[in-house]
């Protein structure tokens, strides 16, 4: 499998993924360790790979590379789990042509969208995320799409076996608040399931970085 970077990480092509991804999940397992270390530890196994020395440049490159759902991601540098928040009900509307070809359906078919924020309890908010989910049966078990509309559990933590197959993640600008933008297809049980996007929050990459200072 080789999967090309985002330019800003000098557009290195990574191959050997499952190796590396497995020696970091290693690294990062821990959860005992402060996750500034845990940091330390990933950035290492990634040199050469971006700026090991810029926490935006690792998580985008683990956000490039990794099959697991970015929620388990994003949590390797967090102090404690993350959960969804959402002020809004999710929308029922219809799959637009570009996310049936992501999904292996037609256009039209019913789908669910949400947004919301994924959020450390009692800390600070690590991104905003988007989901756009089909709707019909036989993609997803009925619980699991009931359960969109009331928890606060990360899709990507509510069903067991969920694989993300990336998109693109790439470097933001910072001047909307965001430092790094990603997008995935999630598969489960062998089928495309639904389209998952994440704006990391800059103010959240900005706090890993004083703690690695600190």
């Amino acid at each position: 499998m080789t999967v090309a970077l985002d330019p800003d990480l000098t557009g290195l092509r990574v191959t050997s993924l499952a190796g590396l991804l497995g020696h970091v999940a290693a690294l990062a397992a821990d959860t005992a360790t402060p996750p500034a270390w845990r940091l330390t530890a990933i950035s290492d196994a990634l040199t050469g790979y971006g700026d090991p020395d810029e926490p935006a440049a690792v998580i985008t490159a683990l956000l490039a590379c990794s099959t697991e759902p970015a929620t388990l991601t994003l949590e390797r540098f967090t102090n404690g789990p993350l959960r969804y928040d959402s002020a809004a009900r999710p929308v029922h509307r219809l799959v637009t042509g570009c996310e049936a070809l992501d999904l292996h359906c037609c256009p039209g078919e019913p789908a669910i969208e949400r947004f919301g924020q994924l959020v450390v309890d009692r800390g600070p908010t690590v991104a905003d995320v988007s989901l756009v989910l089909l709707a019909g049966p036989g993609r997803l078990p009925r619980g699991a799409r009931q359960a969109l509309a009331r928890t606060t559990i990360p899709f990507g933590k509510l069903l067991p076996g969920l694989e993300r197959c990336p998109v693109y993640a790439r470097r933001a600008d910072g001047q909307d608040g965001y430092e790094i933008e990603a997008q995935a297809v999630m598969w489960w049980n062998g089928r495309p399931v639904a389209v998952a996007a994440e704006k990391i929050r800059l103010g959240w990459v900005m706090s890993l970085s004083k703690a690695r200072q600190g």
